[in-house]
C-alpha cells in the first residue's frame, strides 16, 4: 500500500507541474483553464496520498 501511494503522489506531482507548464504556454483562456484545472486535479491526488499514508500509519 506504501508503495501505490508513493506512486501516486509522484504522479500527482508531476500532474501540477504539467498544469503550471500548459498555463505558461497558452494561447486562449480555455488552454489556461484547463491548465490550472489539471494542476488543481494534481493537487487533489498528492492531499488524498497524504491522508492515505496517515491512515496506513
Amino acid at each position: 500500500m506504501d508503495r501505490i501511494v508513493t506512486i501516486a503522489a509522484g504522479a500527482g506531482v508531476v500532474a501540477v507541474l504539467a498544469g503550471f507548464v500548459m498555463v505558461n504556454i497558452a494561447k486562449s483562456v480555455d488552454e489556461t483553464n484547463m491548465g490550472f484545472g489539471v494542476a488543481f486535479t494534481g493537487l487533489l491526488v498528492v492531499a488524498m496520498c497524504f491522508i492515505l499514508a496517515s491512515i496506513s500509519s
